[in-house]
């Protein structure tokens, strides 16, 4: 894989071209033993790593982002664990190593695996505070499940939330011939002509590009269910309950930064950090150390102040934009 992540969202140009691999994602031969797997109410079982502390003070169920997998915490975990929250990553269907590898298994489906991991976290660990967590795709999942998870705190780690009626005319047209007309299309990062960074650590891009679980070749159809769990996940951000630090990098190049705005600006009570210097993977950047700081006080001290200056910077920003 090349140092450089490409924009999934980006994938869409390829509509204009030809089409030639339309044949079943590729399963997984030998995926790597998972630390346990959580059952579902339909019988499919999603893998899992854990970190666990020798006595854990708190726990954290963390949700990777699309064509990510259970490996994403690996940078941040140590970090998690030093502070005694013991952490759970699960594969979400359809990545990793969990059934339907490669197909969107749908957003009603998902966030009903998130609420059934949830629980299975809170019963594992009685009587400690629950956090939820998601990055990306992830992010955007906890949105629309925290209210059945009900957790202790939250952390948004750049959530994929974008209005539909806020993409342009180009997009909206792209995913429309995406699910109509070559939906089984599977496309590749080298396909994608404008690629973006992801992150400014290369080595952590490079090992995510290494890794079996991550998911190299997208259909389509994935990308449609995605705009579609952005747009939900958008229009549910007036709902969040729970105590909510949301994490965004000035240099994300995958979620639009006008969605962002949009979505801060409709919240309320959402606590907000922004980070000067930060990609879209804030937990692997160089810099991760400080959103990960940031987000671990928070969710064990959500009244207190940031250790960094970035809910400054989010103030700023919001009000300059």
């Amino acid at each position: 894989m090349k140092p450089t992540r490409r924009g999934l969202l980006g994938l869409l140009p390829l509509l204009s071209g030809c089409a030639e691999r339309f044949s079943a994602p590729r399963p997984l031969a030998q995926p790597p033993t998972p630390d346990g797997e959580i059952a579902m109410d339909d019988g499919a079982r999603l893998p899992y790593r854990a970190w666990l502390p020798a006595s854990p003070r708190a726990v954290m169920l963390a949700l990777h982002g699309v064509t990510d997998s259970r490996d994403f915490f690996e940078y941040p975990a140590p970090a998690f664990m030093a502070a005694g929250v013991a952490a759970y990553a699960p594969d979400q269907r359809g990545f990793g190593a969990a059934p339907g590898r490669g197909y969107w298994a749908g957003t009603a489906r998902m966030v009903a695996d998130a609420v059934q991991c949830f629980a299975y976290v809170r019963e594992s660990h009685p009587g400690l505070p629950v956090y939820l967590i998601g990055e990306s795709m992830g992010g955007s999942i906890a949105i629309l499940a925290q209210h059945d998870c009900r957790p202790d705190a939250m952390g948004l780690l750049a959530p994929a939330v974008w209005l539909r009626r806020e993409m342009s005319t180009l997009y909206r047209g792209a995913l429309w011939f995406a699910r109509h007309v070559i939906p089984g299309y599977r496309g590749t990062a080298r396909d994608v002509p404008h690629p973006v960074l992801a992150s400014d650590n290369i080595e952590a891009l490079e090992r995510m590009g290494r890794d079996p679980l991550t998911l190299i070749e997208v259909r389509l159809d994935m990308l449609v269910g995605l705009a579609e769990l952005m747009d939900e996940a958008a229009r549910a951000v007036t709902t969040i309950t729970p105590p909510t630090l949301w994490l965004y990098g000035a240099r994300d190049e995958l979620v639009p930064r006008r969605a962002t705005l949009d979505a801060w600006r409709r919240t309320s009570g959402v606590r907000q950090a922004y980070y000067l210097h930060g990609y879209h993977l804030l937990m692997r950047d160089h810099a991760r150390a400080i959103p990960t700081a940031d987000l671990i006080g928070f969710l064990q001290h959500p009244d207190r102040r940031l250790i960094s200056s970035a809910e400054i910077a989010a103030a700023a920003w919001l009000a300059e934009s």
